[in-house]
């Protein structure tokens, strides 16, 4: 048990010696139940995102668009701000982008 404590231990260090940031999203149905989640890290120092399978995404400011998914790249209106931004914005049940945009984010 030692070991799983100083692990977390480590990777919340490590979260926080990175400026990394973990935001939890969460797809609901029209009745309100959780049918999907996945937890994602931003990277602000680095200015990317990892998705819950593992894929490494860049963020880039860019204002012509909401938000665009490319294969390495999102690009997003006010970068890793925005993107932040969005997710919060998207993430309840009464969200009217949820669940089709925290499918889309969560199956990347």
């Amino acid at each position: 048990m030692k070991g799983g404590s100083s692990n977390t231990q480590y990777f919340q260090q490590q979260l926080i010696l990175n400026k990394m940031e973990i935001i939890r999203l969460i797809s609901y149905n029209i009745w309100g139940q959780k049918i999907n989640e996945g937890d994602f890290c931003f990277d602000t120092k680095r200015r990317t995102l990892i998705t819950p399978k593992g894929k490494v995404f860049n963020i880039i400011n860019d204002n012509k668009f909401a938000y665009k998914i490319q294969q390495t790249q999102i690009k997003v209106s006010g970068g890793m701000d925005g993107l932040i931004d969005l997710f919060n914005e998207i993430n309840t049940a009464d969200s009217p982008f949820n669940p089709s945009t925290t499918n889309l984010f969560i199956n990347l």
